[in-house]
């Protein structure tokens, strides 16, 4: 009977060295990618869960400016309807008068009618001095109607007291109300 003769270490070693190999690259590595896939994957959903936050609260806050927005609309056009043109002309020439200003000419032209607004074109020549036709202007902008000025042409009076002639070209907008938003809003 032959004696039974450990195997060599070196052999051992070498297979154990054998199977180490084959587990780090057959077992540890494939695993350790799949792994690190795992976590990059991860940490993006996570920076998508992060941005919800974020994103709710743009929401909001946008939701909040239109909603502001829709009611400065809404201020608008029942102002607009609710006041008659021939007060809001009236309304301009006591603001003229109120800044110390002599309005010589206050003429409104005819309204034109378009599907949704009317548009008022007014022609106003008022004197006074400088500060006081400046003053008159920063309320024309605060009125409620949309008020443009089309042209507008200041000169020294010709009498040499510091007073300024001032000529304007204006455009008042106001709802129409047969064709707007507003009747079918309310209707």
């Amino acid at each position: 009977m032959r004696a039974h003769r450990p195997a060599p270490a070196w052999l051992i070693g070498g297979a154990a060295t054998a199977v180490a190999a084959g587990y780090l690259v057959f077992g540890y590595l494939p695993g350790r990618r799949d792994t690190l896939e795992l976590r990059r994957e991860l940490s993006e959903a996570q920076g998508f869960v992060d941005q919800i936050d974020t994103l709710r609260m743009a929401m909001e806050s946008t939701r909040n400016e239109w909603e502001r927005a829709q009611t400065y609309v809404d201020e608008r056009r029942s102002a607009s309807s609710a006041r008659g043109v021939t007060e809001l002309l009236g309304e301009i020439h006591l603001l003229a008068r109120s800044h110390g200003t002599t309005a010589s000419r206050f003429d409104p032209q005819p309204t034109r009618q378009y599907a949704q607004i009317g548009r008022i074109p007014v022609l106003l020549t008022c004197a006074g001095t400088f500060a006081q036709i400046a003053a008159f202007l920063q309320e024309l902008e605060r009125l409620e109607h949309t008020v443009w000025i089309e042209r507008l042409r200041m000169e020294r009076s010709a009498k040499n007291t510091g007073d300024v002639q001032c000529e304007l070209d204006l455009e008042i907008f106001v709802d129409n109300p047969v064709n707007s938003g507003q009747v079918k809003q309310s209707g």
